[in-house]
């Protein structure tokens, strides 16, 4: 499964003939620490000034599936209560891109929020970051947020189920 949600949830439910089980992720914990001029060259290529305070970052496929505008919404959310000083860093791609892009900016943020695409060095965007927002699908949480956790950085969720009742016991906290 890809996640567990009221829609696979269902699918069971409605095949019980065929063989549905949830196997969670295994993730890539990586020793090798980014140095400080490797940290440097990417933020400056995915245009984060030196002089900001704080990052925020997330990093995951950009489809309407996982809900990304909420992220857009929590970054709103976080540029008013912090100040200027914070930028946002996603990373990732995907079809939502362009509609991402346009939120950033109707929220009159496109200059705090980086879109870096495709990330094939994930240690990278977590060494830049103060704090990793990943999003959950019911209990499930994202390969990356578990990553980011690995790393060592902070990690909220926000949730993308509408029917889960409860994140008390979720691997990461949404």
């Amino acid at each position: 499964l890809v996640a567990e949600d009221s829609f696979w949830r269902g699918f069971k439910i409605r095949n019980p003939h065929v063989l549905v089980a949830v196997i969670p992720n295994g993730i890539g914990v990586h020793d090798k620490r980014p140095t400080s001029a490797e940290i440097r060259s990417y933020r400056e290529s995915i245009g984060i000034p030196s002089s900001c305070r704080a990052t925020v970052g997330t990093l995951g496929r950009l489809v309407d599936e996982r809900k990304p505008a909420h992220l857009i919404k929590a970054f709103e959310e976080i540029a008013r209560a912090a100040g200027e000083e914070v930028h946002f860093v996603m990373g990732g791609a995907g079809p939502s891109l362009r509609q991402l892009e346009a939120l950033a900016d109707q929220a009159g943020l496109n200059a705090r929020i980086h879109f870096s695409g495709l990330v094939m060095q994930p240690n990278l965007l977590f060494a830049l970051c103060d704090l990793y927002v990943s999003v959950n699908v019911g209990p499930v949480t994202g390969i990356a947020g578990l990553e980011a956790a690995a790393f060592g950085l902070p990690v909220i969720a926000l949730q993308a189920s509408d029917d889960y009742p409860d994140g008390a016991t979720d691997w990461i906290w949404s």
